[in-house]
């Protein structure tokens, strides 16, 4: 029973406990879950904003160079025919060195275009890091849908742990329904004696096997102390229940008194192991004994009075 009822308090004591997280830990995970679906959502809003900045930076800074690189053709095209012309002492000096100068500036304006082509397009690695944000948000949304289905399966071991519950009660009932049996049992092996009394001989002892209807000890009552003594046919005259009695006892220096309680029906020798036998003929007369049971009176010496 004990083992029974420890098993018991530890199950219902899982139970409780997993009664109590169960809410706690669905709870934290659908918050987890919620967070992280936020920053998914907020990275791919980055990733799209970034994707659109930077192609739009990239095709404004290429249509740029593009445009530098036509005006620096032309500059080009006329500081060569400028310069030639000066050469010739076709046109003033200035107009070459105005022509050279626009050159210059075209040339620069080109190369400033094409770093700025080169920074936009640097500019796509950014789009890389949205994108890996994007996915590193998708796979801790994945993880949080795990975690808060994980959390949901305690519920399963919820209804386990109460189907665990029901099966140690009932074997804790089992248990004390063997125990009442037992306890039954063991008062079915209980021999009680009808009267209080003292006893005498000792037939079994502890731990022995008892028979169906062997004795197990004799007893008598002490308060109900009786003598039977065995009268001669022809002394019974006078001998009748409820007369008095004088007993002498060797033990004892003053005699006795006592009561008639009966006088047997039939003599001695009829219930003797080996009764007399005169169906032959054969007869030798006996006086027959038949047997008067007398109660001694209480006294102060009855206790010392014993059977035999």
């Amino acid at each position: 029973v004990k083992v029974a009822e420890e098993a018991l308090r530890f199950e219902a004591a899982t139970l409780d406990r997993l009664e109590k997280e169960y809410p706690r830990k669905v709870a934290v995970a659908e918050r987890e879950l919620d967070v992280a679906g936020a920053l998914w959502k907020e990275s791919q809003t980055r990733l799209e904003v970034t994707r659109v900045r930077t192609e739009k930076a990239v095709t404004a800074a290429a249509a740029a160079v593009a445009a530098a690189k036509a005006v620096l053709v032309k500059a080009k095209e006329d500081n060569d025919r400028y310069q030639k012309l000066y050469e010739e002492k076709s046109v003033p000096q200035i107009r070459a060195e105005e022509a050279a100068r626009t050159f210059g500036t075209a040339s620069a304006d080109h190369a400033a275009a094409l770093a700025r082509l080169d920074s936009a397009k640097a500019d796509l690695g950014q789009t890389r890091i949205a994108e890996r944000d994007v996915e590193v948000g998708r796979q801790t949304v994945d993880k949080a849908t795990e975690t808060l289905a994980l959390a949901k399966l305690i519920d399963l071991q919820i209804e386990e742990e109460r189907v665990k519950v029901e099966i140690r009660t009932a074997e804790l009932a089992e248990a004390r329904r063997a125990v009442d049996t037992a306890l039954t049992q063991l008062q079915n092996c209980r021999v009680v004696a009808p009267f209080d009394g003292i006893v005498v001989k000792r037939y079994r002892s502890p731990g022995d096997n008892a028979p169906l209807g062997s004795p197990v000890i004799s007893v008598y009552n002490p308060k109900l102390i009786y003598v039977t003594a065995n009268m001669e046919e022809d002394r019974l005259e006078g001998i009748a229940p409820g007369n008095r009695a004088i007993l002498w006892i060797e033990r004892f220096g003053r005699r006795f008194t006592g009561r008639v309680v009966w006088t047997g029906e039939a003599t001695g020798a009829n219930f003797a192991l080996v009764p007399r036998d005169v169906s032959t003929g054969e007869f030798t007369r006996v006086p027959q004994r038949v047997p008067v049971r007398i109660a001694i009176d209480p006294d102060d010496r009855l206790g010392r009075v014993v059977p035999g």
